[in-house]
């Protein structure tokens, strides 16, 4: 009897693995995971998440289970499926360092840090992004090295650590020259163009841009030429040139609608939104933000959310609606502060001083107008933006009275 029981127990085990492999096998060649078809996918992601989470129990499935998990990274970031796949991401990265894999190390750190950067956690995403360099280093993949770098250099550009972000990605940038990589050249000339533009130098920020879109193009990749047209038009919003940065958020948008980017459609939403606030179109630009706000409540992507908040403040007060105005720009400050992004609480504290000089408390005018002037000297004394270079300008001469 205890023969038996063994033997049905080996067969049990046998016919799982068989199973599980080619469950695996059927999945690396359904063309909806080759050509990463969205509505295809979306209707088959609960199967194919199982079918990696058993995959990845099974030893044998290994090589295939990490493959399928790299082709479908970029669908589930899009998607916003990030809770489940955070899970698959951590099985896996700890199977590849049992198993002493560093370029398995390296890809999944990747994938994790860009992860966790989408939702705003910062530590975690640093941290993951130093990993992924290590790993890489270990590896000896100069490749991996220059991404993890670029991206990490990307992250503190949004952060406003911009000394840093220059040296990573201008290191990473002489690595993919020296290997010829140009997926990697794109991606770091659209990161300096991005650290360029907010510092105000925008004849380099503009070269750089068209580089890193000239580049995607010619490779057909569209999920980068969106995020391309996505930096290039907000430069032409900061340089005023308003035509062309329309033009530019429709070609993203297309972009964007064809891979299934909702975040990054919120992104062109909310730009345009601003437009029309430049125009005086406030009742379209509120429409827009709200469109932005409302993916991003989907999401519960704080970055974004504070952003549209104070975009959505700034609309009600040249609507006069007030109280409302600085309901909204308190809350955006509130996140950024959380966040730690200085760009973003420079903007919200700005939006501020105008509510308060509407409701004409001038000791708060001033005393805001001093704490934003301490934090831009502080920490972003080259940041530029026009919205937060008019109060300063307008408000000047309140702080020397």
């Amino acid at each position: 009897m205890a023969q038996d029981t063994l033997t049905d127990a080996s067969n049990y085990t046998d016919f799982f693995i068989t199973a599980v492999l080619t469950n695996i096998a059927y999945w690396q060649n359904n063309p909806a995971v080759q050509s990463l078809e969205v509505e295809a996918l979306d209707q088959e992601r609960e199967g194919l998440v199982r079918a990696i989470l058993y995959g990845l129990t099974v030893p044998e499935a290994w090589p295939a289970v990490y493959q399928l998990i790299e082709t479908l990274s970029p669908y589930i970031e899009r998607r916003g499926y990030w809770a489940v796949w955070q899970q698959v991401l951590d099985q896996a990265l700890a199977q590849a360092q049992q198993r002493d894999d560093a370029a398995r190390c390296v890809v999944f750190s990747l994938l994790l840090a860009r992860l966790l950067q989408r939702q705003s956690k910062i530590k975690q995403t640093i941290h993951h992004y130093r990993w992924a360099i290590n790993f890489a280093r270990q590896a000896g993949s100069r490749y991996n090295e220059g991404r993890a770098c670029t991206n990490l250099g990307y992250f503190y550009i949004e952060l406003g650590r911009w000394f840093r972000a220059k040296v990573l990605c201008c290191y990473a940038l002489d690595l993919f020259e020296q290997i010829k990589n140009e997926h990697g050249q794109a991606h770091t000339h659209n990161h300096l163009g991005v650290l360029f533009t907010w510092q105000g130098i925008w004849h380099k920020a503009q070269l750089h841009l068209e580089s890193a879109c000239a580049i995607w193009e010619k490779m057909n990749d569209h999920h980068g030429l969106m995020r391309g047209l996505i930096n290039l038009g907000t430069l032409y919003i900061l340089s005023r040139q308003l035509t062309q940065a329309l033009h530019c958020f429709q070609d993203a948008a297309n972009y964007a609608q064809l891979t299934g980017d909702e975040l990054e459609l919120a992104t062109i939403y909310m730009n345009r939104g601003i437009i029309h606030q430049y125009n005086g179109n406030l009742a379209e630009a509120e429409h827009c933000i709200r469109s932005a706000e409302a993916i991003y409540q989907k999401y519960s992507n704080l970055s974004g959310l504070a952003q549209a908040w104070s975009n959505l403040g700034i609309a009600y007060l040249e609507q006069g609606r007030a109280l409302e105005g600085g309901q909204f720009l308190q809350k955006s400050l509130n996140t950024w502060r959380k966040l730690d992004n200085r760009q973003g609480e420079l903007k919200a504290l700005a939006g501020l001083i105008e509510y308060e000089f509407m409701r004409q408390d001038h000791a708060q005018v001033t005393a805001k107008l001093k704490e934003l002037k301490a934090i831009k000297a502080r920490y972003l004394p080259h940041f530029q933006d026009p919205y937060l270079n008019t109060i300063l300008q307008k408000y000047h001469y309140s702080l020397t009275e």
